[in-house]
């Protein structure tokens, strides 16, 4: 499956990653109800593994069985998994997010991150 572009996203090259993936989790509802459902069961679990793990299911369920065409970046996947922490707190055990320096530049620049609890704590 092919990736998301800035053209997918109709939006300028200067989109920044936070902001494009904050655009692609609103126009794809249904599959952020996936990557909850995923998460939740990894938590359930009791198994740690990756979130890009959970965005290829998530890509798999959304192609396969909902036959919806979407393109998902690998860059915005960081920040799909900070709004899950956002949103289900009980998720940070499980999804281990680091501090970085790219969220708010142009999408097409990438600098090395630190961990980080984006719950807003270090």
């Amino acid at each position: 499956m092919n990736q998301g572009t800035f053209a997918d996203l109709s939006a300028p090259e200067s989109t920044t990653l936070r902001e494009a993936a904050r655009i692609w989790m609103e126009r794809h509802p249904r599959a952020m109800d996936h990557f909850r459902r995923f998460a939740r069961q990894m938590l359930a679990s009791g198994r740690r593994g990756g979130f890009k793990a959970i965005a290829e299911r998530v890509r798999w369920e959304c192609s396969i069985e909902d036959r919806e065409d979407f393109k998902l970046n690998n860059n915005w996947t960081a920040y799909v998994a900070r709004q899950l922490v956002v949103e289900m707190p009980d998720l940070a055990d499980l999804i281990e997010c680091r501090r970085t320096k790219a969220a708010d530049l142009p999408v097409r620049d990438s600098v090395p991150a630190e961990r980080v609890d984006p719950r807003g704590g270090e």
